[in-house]
């Protein structure tokens, strides 16, 4: 082992004696490069292909880097072939110059060597813009090889600076300023700026950065209307936009009309050198608005807002009264607060506020409203309940008032009937009333259908108020079915429906249903009953979309409420927004015959859930689960992670398989699960720089792969077999690389 060491440190120092430029001669071919049987065999090297480098201010540059160009330049390229080159040309912009052969550009003391070189004139290339350089070289055999290369006339003879704000100001009010850069593509370090400003206008209140990486490392405001800044900007490098935001205040006493003016200088330190801006000024003028006016007027509506309640009674106003004035309020701040608000809008809009308060005024309450109560077979009710009407009756109603009551009428079905005030009603032993009392007959009002009744008090002083109940014949000669269920359902999953008579008081011994449903959308799977002693006794769904069933109960005997529950399954092909309908015709034999009950419906939106992305995570997880070992080698997991990585698997495969969740739960899952493999894959053993057969270990094996890889770089399809001999990370394995390895196999890490 010492041995083989001992030889390849040799084969490293002599490749380190004889140029300190990486070996760039590279086989063609998919292959994984071989380990050489000896250091001969190693050293074998066979015909390669004319190559281009080249050198600016004394640096290698590789031809795949951008030239960033801001002067007049001479460039050497070093052209290697087997054969001797004869020609080298440069072709831009219509342009081809023949480069000359008569210099040498020594890499380091002992090696010099003849290189091609040219002049580029920054005036032949379009500023700002990027221009391709074609290289063809030709050997003394004809064989002509060719190469590009791009130069950008950065054009750095100015930097070019902006400095942004409001075209017109208010006395005494703030307002910000922005400064950036624009219109250039260097990394800036450094930028100094000095603004004057007119101290008699302006007042300096604060400065503040708007990019991260971006500080202020020197202020400096002591000179009245002098402000001095210093920025430093390294991670990440600021480039160009808005990059500073400076807070002043304009002062009271400027007068409306009055121009005002700042002037920025600045100048930058980039990766091209120091840059100076053109000075970019700030001009603006004073429009000073009286707002005292709106806001003394905001401040009394907010208060009139505030100290009223919603209601009925007296100094109360109707809901939704308080919701009006407080837009109109806002709308009224928001004109305040616009430092860009002219005169005329500004009154405007008190105008608009004062005709909101009045309006609010006007909807108050100016005392207490006519009310009603009513009571039925000696119990109160309240006007917003149905009445559900199933014979002739008399009602009661108790109307109060802060004036005596005059008269009463109810009209209902185009006809209006006079209350009578001559009864009492005691609502208990010490307190009886008078009351205004009717009859309703059954006869008067549509079997099976509700009725509107309007109630009509007048007062001693002629003052009317108006208020409305709702009567409902229930003609015990139908019965009244319900079919309820959930507003949504999602696609592929399950809908219940529950089907039952309400305000039904007989009993009932059986039912009939026939139910019509959207069979493109939903298919039947199950009935169910829901009370004890109800048992389904037929059920025929021979036909597609229609079910007709009989119910059966004795003991006890049904009366009222959900007595069955209809399972459906949606269709995974429906379109989200979709309705899918079911209707329902009833009938029933009860204790006084047989009751019909009219057709009732029940419709549900169905929701389409996209879970395809959520499966084809799980099945990436699985996959990696299944492929990683636990362990402390490379591309094994620490112990415990695959058990966790799993339970995130069983996690989102449980919300793929719930039929009812929805797209946002899908979504969220699969969310977690990429957050799960991601800390998985953080978690495996990485492969480390020198370990170039990945046996997590660093022998003369990598040394013998690293020096057989000399020359290929990371363009090359040998790359994914080889990077890990890459220890500077310049994306070629060169002599540097070989000695890195070399020595730490040598010293046993």
């Amino acid at each position: 082992m010492r041995g083989t060491v001992v030889r390849l440190l040799s084969l490293v120092a002599s490749l380190l004696l004889l140029s300190p430029l990486a070996v760039y001669a590279e086989e063609s071919g998919p292959s994984t490069p071989s380990v050489p049987s000896s250091p001969s065999a190693a050293a074998e090297t066979s015909t390669s292909p004319i190559s281009f480098d080249y050198y600016i201010y004394g640096y290698p540059r590789t031809l795949d880097q951008v030239f960033q160009m801001d002067q007049d330049v001479n460039l050497y390229f070093l052209v290697t072939s087997t054969d001797p080159i004869r020609q080298v040309t440069a072709s831009y912009n219509g342009k081809v110059a023949q480069l000359s052969n008569g210099k040498q550009f020594c890499f380091d003391r002992f090696d010099c060597r003849p290189v091609w070189d040219t002049d580029l004139r920054i005036d032949d290339f379009p500023a700002s813009e990027d221009t391709l350089v074609t290289l063809e070289a030709t050997d003394a055999n004809g064989r002509t090889q060719t190469a590009t290369m791009t130069v950008r006339n950065i054009n750095l003879k100015q930097l070019q600076v902006a400095l942004t704000g409001p075209e017109t100001l208010q006395a005494g009010e703030p307002f910000a300023l922005d400064y950036g850069v624009v219109h250039q593509s260097l990394n800036i370090y450094e930028q100094s700026l000095r603004l004057a400003y007119d101290a008699s206008k302006f007042e300096f209140q604060s400065a503040e950065t708007l990019q991260a990486g971006t500080d202020i490392t020197q202020q400096d405001n002591g000179t009245e209307g002098l402000l001095n800044l210093t920025l430093s900007s390294y991670n990440p490098d600021y480039v160009q936009g808005p990059v500073l935001r400076l807070r002043f205040r304009a002062k009271d006493e400027v007068p409306d009309g009055t121009a005002a003016a700042m002037a920025l200088d600045a100048w930058a330190t980039t990766s091209g050198g120091t840059l100076l801006s053109p000075q970019v000024s700030f001009n603006a003028v004073f429009r000073n608005v009286g707002k005292s006016a709106l806001l003394n007027l905001i401040a009394a509506a907010q208060q009139l807002h505030d100290a009223t309640a919603e209601g009925n009674h007296a100094g109360q106003v109707p809901a939704g009264q308080k919701a009006i004035l407080q837009t109109a309020i806002d709308q009224a701040q928001a004109i305040a607060d616009d430092l860009q608000a002219t005169q005329p809008q500004v009154n405007l809009a008190s105008v608009a506020l004062a005709a909101a308060v009045q309006a609010f005024r006007d909807a108050i309450v100016l005392r207490d409203p006519i009310t009603f109560d009513y009571y039925i077979y000696g119990y109160p009710r309240t006007l917003d309940q149905v009445f559900q009407l199933d014979q002739d009756v008399n009602m009661y109603f108790l109307v109060t008032s802060v004036d005596p009551i005059r008269k009463v009428t109810a009209t209902y079905n185009g006809k209006t009937a006079e209350l009578s005030h001559d009864k009492q009603f005691c609502f208990d032993r010490f307190d009886c009333r008078l009351v205004w009392d009717t009859n309703f007959l059954l006869a008067d009002f549509p079997a099976g259908e509700d009725t509107l009744v309007t109630l009509e008090a007048t007062d001693a002083n002629g003052q009317t108020q108006t208020a409305t109940m709702t009567i409902r014949n229930i003609n015990l000669k139908q019965v009244q079915a319900a079919l309820t269920g959930p507003d949504d359902v999602n696609a592929d999953g399950a809908l219940e429906v529950d089907y039952g008579l309400t305000g039904n008081t007989l009993e009932v011994y059986e039912q009939g249903l026939r139910v019509q449903y959207d069979a493109a959308k939903l298919v039947f799977e199950s009935a169910r009953t829901l009370q004890a002693g109800v048992n389904v006794t037929q059920q025929d769904q021979s036909t597609e979309g229609l079910l007709n069933l009989s119910l059966s109960s004795y003991d006890p005997a049904y009366v009222s409420g959900p007595v069955l529950r209809l399972r459906y399954r949606v269709k995974s092909d429906v379109p989200d927004g979709a309705a899918a309908a079911i209707t329902l015709d009833a009938w029933a034999t009860t204790s006084q015959g047989q009751r019909i009950a009219p057709p009732v419906s029940y419709s549900a939106k169905l929701h389409a859930v996209d879970r395809s992305a959520l499966f084809g995570k799980i099945s990436v997880a699985q996959a990696l689960y299944d492929a990683t070992r636990e362990g402390t080698k490379v591309g094994q997991a620490p112990r415990g992670a695959k058990a966790a990585l799993q339970s995130a698997i069983r996690l989102a495969q449980a919300a793929a398989d719930d039929a009812s969740a929805t797209q946002s739960q899908v979504d969220q899952a699969a969310i977690v699960l990429d957050k799960a493999v991601a800390s998985f894959r953080a978690a495996i053993v990485p492969q480390r720089d020198g370990d170039v057969d990945g046996d997590g270990k660093i022998t003369a094996n990598d040394l013998w792969i690293a020096v057989a890889a000399l020359g290929i770089r990371s363009s090359s399809p040998k790359w994914e077999h080889v990077k890990y001999a890459d220890m500077n990370h310049n994306g070629r394995i060169d002599a540097w690389d070989v000695a890195a390895i070399a020595s730490i196999v040598h010293s046993g890490r």
